[in-house]
């Protein structure tokens, strides 16, 4: 069972990345979350190539953003 720390870590985690996919995809993009701990993104048009830089773009984008937990 998790406990409500690590549940409030994971949820933190997850609002700070809906922001960082809101803020790096175009608008025609699709997100929506998943399960707890999952997003599904949908890059309509986009070829593979386009989507490994797209996906790298987030990812430099999630790291750089400032992380400070809520729940210390």
């Amino acid at each position: 069972m998790d406990s409500p720390a690590y549940l409030g870590i994971i949820n933190d985690g997850m609002d700070a990345l809906e922001e960082v996919l809101l803020g790096s995809l175009r608008s025609g993009d699709v997100i929506s979350r998943y399960s707890g701990s999952q997003f599904i993104v949908r890059l309509p048009t986009c070829q593979y190539e386009t989507a490994k830089i797209v996906m790298e773009r987030i990812k430099t984008n999630y790291y750089n953003t400032k992380k400070s937990p809520k729940h210390a």
